[in-house]
């Protein structure tokens, strides 16, 4: 393995499109972000957090990763779009089987994104909560040879770069901004997640009350270099009068964030990895799993230094669950002058969520690149979102009141082995939540939050234009598709309020299998997802990784059939669940219920009278003696 690694870093250093990273994966003892809990967490050759991965509009990442845990691991790229390699997108159960323990797995993953924030995660067995993540930058082309076979589906469209050039890329480190800066936002467990995960989803949690996180972080990246320390003890410098940009990454598994810079004024040109034209903002707003990047001015003067504040939102946190020493309000340090005092914050500048810090919405804002909006959609998908226990016992999310199970084999194989019966959205299973979406269409997702929280949904393979928008209830947007903007907004994670609904739409030219799901890791796990099976047909001229049929073999896992692994495409012996909505009315059950009930309710007067009877003749033989 260490030869393998010296012989990745020198080719490194010859191929420069040809980026080779070797990630071993183990657990590491004794982490104490916070200084209150030491743990064990999930680290990367050694170390925790761990190196960041940066690369080219153009480049090819080979990354092999071994896994040295005690299950399997996979490894999603958050926001890339995977062109015709669908197996690589790391979605456990849907495009692969994940990596059995003690093996390796060698991602590789043309960059065919534009240039913006990203970052990579575990998507298996929780690991994400424990640490498995790291940011992901994408950089400019580093010539203009590099964009002649690039394409970004980022809407659904191929949209061909060989028109751009470095010279026409809009915010550039150098000339738009002096030096850049990653911030990682993320909440904190004191308990790993296969702790967390058995108390989550039991039937003696009816209500749902999600794990609320003991701590939140914050620290930083300098390009491949991680600052040391989190919160207080992270530092950033700034100097006089350059402009820096902070590429803001909520890495959590539940926490919302707003972040300002004290007396700072910002301007957000990033979303999603979608570069958007200069927009002011005193505070930004992080869902889970979504990036924003901004410009900020820093002062003429080095009078003073300042805090980043990070604010976790604690609307979601169940109080029953939140714990005493639970902390909301998190900063890190902006240095300009080690030997000057902290300016001291002024009423106006701290954040209320009031008019001095209104939230910037992401349909005000526009695309560097504009797209038009897609025509009318061929299909309209409708997402209505609901919580409640199920059959099994446990409160689960759902889609349509059907919650998610992993199939019993990855979705894909069984798209690619299944032939025309791929079609069929009956032989995924039922808690497989598949749709069958025809290739070179455009499709609308109409999604509707009923629940009592706000949710932020990712979509795998895509990012998607927010064609409209209510946060209140009052659009309907299967009925209403009024876009807001000619140019819209276009991202690949949207945060939904309760009772609020949006409608998203894409065109279907990247084949491939691709979950669409809450990206809060507990609702997840409790199956607040559907996967979209887009271009069946073409997904089967797909040549699979040896490799991932291998893994799922090493593993007993099928490589052939359909959602319960079986050949026969409708035999459904042995899939996952089903879990269903718990049957109402005089089912079987209840009747038995009534009739153990009534039965013992009639023994038991029984009983009395006849313990009755017994008093009473007792008393009579007391009375003639």
């Amino acid at each position: 393995m260490q030869r393998l690694s010296l012989l990745f870093c020198l080719l490194s250093l010859v191929t420069a499109d040809i980026l080779y990273h070797n990630w071993t994966i183990t657990w590491l003892e004794n982490q104490n972000p916070d200084k209150l809990f030491p743990r064990r967490v999930i680290g990367v050759n050694g170390q925790w957090p761990f190196e960041p991965i940066i690369t080219h509009v153009g480049d090819t990442l080979i990354l092999n990763v071994t896994n040295h845990l005690d299950s399997f691991v996979s490894i999603h790229g958050h926001g890339l779009i995977f062109h015709n390699t669908t197996y690589y997108d790391g979605a456990t159960m849907t495009s692969q089987c994940g990596i059995p323990v003690g093996a390796s797995f060698v991602y590789r993953i043309p960059i065919q994104n534009w240039a913006g924030t990203y970052y990579f995660h575990a998507h298996s067995n929780g690991q994400y909560v424990d640490g498995l993540r790291t940011p992901h930058i994408i950089l400019p082309p580093r010539n203009n040879s590099e964009l002649e076979n690039i394409v970004d589906v980022d809407l659904g469209n191929e949209i061909n770069l060989t028109n751009l050039t470095n010279s026409t890329v809009p915010y550039r480190n150098g000339i738009d901004y002096d030096d850049d800066f990653v911030v990682a936002l993320g909440d904190w467990y004191h308990h790993e997640h296969s702790v967390l995960i058995k108390q989550f989803l039991s039937e003696f949690n009816p209500t749902g009350a999600e794990p609320v996180p003991d701590h939140g972080l914050i620290y930083y990246y300098h390009g491949a270099d991680l600052i040391p320390g989190f919160n207080d003890d992270a530092k950033i410098k700034f100097e006089a009068g350059k402009k820096y940009r902070l590429r803001i990454i909520n890495m959590s598994a539940f926490a919302m964030w707003y972040v300002w810079l004290e007396d700072h004024d910002m301007k957000i040109i990033e979303i999603d990895g979608v570069e958007v034209t200069r927009h002011p903002a005193k505070v930004v707003d992080l869902s889970v799993s979504q990036r924003v990047s901004v410009l900020i001015k820093a002062k003429n003067t080095t009078s003073f230094n300042f805090k980043l504040h990070a604010n976790m939102d604690i609307e979601m946190f169940d109080v029953s669950a939140r714990p005493e020493s639970l902390v909301v309000n998190y900063t890190s340090c902006v240095i300009y002058n080690e030997t000057a005092p902290f300016y001291s914050p002024q009423p106006s500048d701290l954040f209320e969520g009031d008019e001095h810090y209104p939230l910037v919405s992401d349909v005000d804002l526009s695309p560097v690149y504009p797209e038009e909006i897609l025509e009318e959609p061929y299909l309209n998908v409708s997402l209505n979102v609901f919580f409640g226990v199920l059959d099994d016992g446990a409160n689960h999310g759902q889609f349509n009141n059907k919650t998610y199970l992993m199939a019993k084999m990855p979705t894909f194989l069984t798209v690619h082995s299944m032939k025309n019966h791929s079609l069929d959205a009956e032989i995924y299973g039922y808690n497989s939540n598949v749709y069958i979406l025809k290739g070179g269409e455009v499709v609308q997702i109409n999604l509707y939050n009923w629940d009592a929280n706000s949710h932020p949904f990712h979509f795998h393979g895509h990012k998607f234009q927010i064609v409209s928008r209510s946060d209140d209830g009052s659009v309907d947007p299967e009925k209403n598709s009024i876009p807001f903007q000619e140019n819209p907004m276009r991202r690949d994670a949207i945060t939904v309020p309760s009772g609020g609904n949006v409608a998203l739409r894409f065109r279907t030219v990247n084949p491939g299998t691709w979950l669409f799901h809450c990206h809060i890791q507990w609702h997840f796990e409790s199956g607040l997802a559907v996967q979209f099976i887009e271009d069946p047909i073409a997904q089967q001229e797909f040549k699979v990784p040896q490799q991932i049929l291998d893994q799922c073999k090493a593993q007993g896992i099928p490589v052939e059939g359909n959602g319960a692994g079986n050949m026969d495409p409708y035999d459904l012996n042995g899939q996952s669940g089903p879990v269903k909505q718990i049957e109402m009315g005089w089912t079987k059950r209840a009747i038995g219920a009534l009739v153990g009930c009534t039965l013992s309710a009639i023994l038991g007067l029984i009983a009395v009278v006849v313990y009755s009877m017994e008093y009473q003749a007792e008393i009579k033989v007391k009375k003639e003696t």
